[in-house]
């Protein structure tokens, strides 16, 4: 994730198209690194100082900070739902706090997605 945060900020989005769908699959178990996605999104927040905003100072290393734990919190909310964990909505709301407009590093689906998480929220309380 680093190095992709890195080059967007380089060489700006528009050189670059994000997919929607995976171009690897691989095997997940309980208890594993990628399939406990809490502590992979911890991981990713740790490197966040060392490595992605090393460049960076003031005013624009703090803006930089808040997109990027949006974008963090966003994808973890994904990953949340798909396992059925409930601490999803969480990290959605989180990420909407963070950073609450799109751009290159968050998506602008993130909110069709939250729109989703919150009705399928809602309709299970109903």
């Amino acid at each position: 994730m680093g190095p992709r945060f890195r080059l967007v900020r380089k060489h700006s989005a528009a050189a670059f198209h994000e997919l929607p769908e995976s171009l690897l699959l691989y095997r997940q178990w309980d208890g594993n690194a990628t399939n406990n996605h809490i502590r992979y999104a911890k991981g990713m927040l740790d490197l966040m100082d060392h490595t992605l905003l090393e460049d960076r100072s003031g005013l624009e290393r703090a803006i930089w900070r808040r997109r990027i734990e949006a974008r963090i919190h966003h994808e973890l909310s994904i990953e949340l739902r798909n396992s059925n964990d409930p601490r999803y909505m969480k990290h959605a709301l989180t990420s909407l706090g963070r950073w609450p407009l799109w751009d290159e590093v968050v998506p602008p689906r993130r909110y069709k997605i939250f729109a989703k998480h919150a009705v399928q929220t809602r309709r299970r309380r109903g």
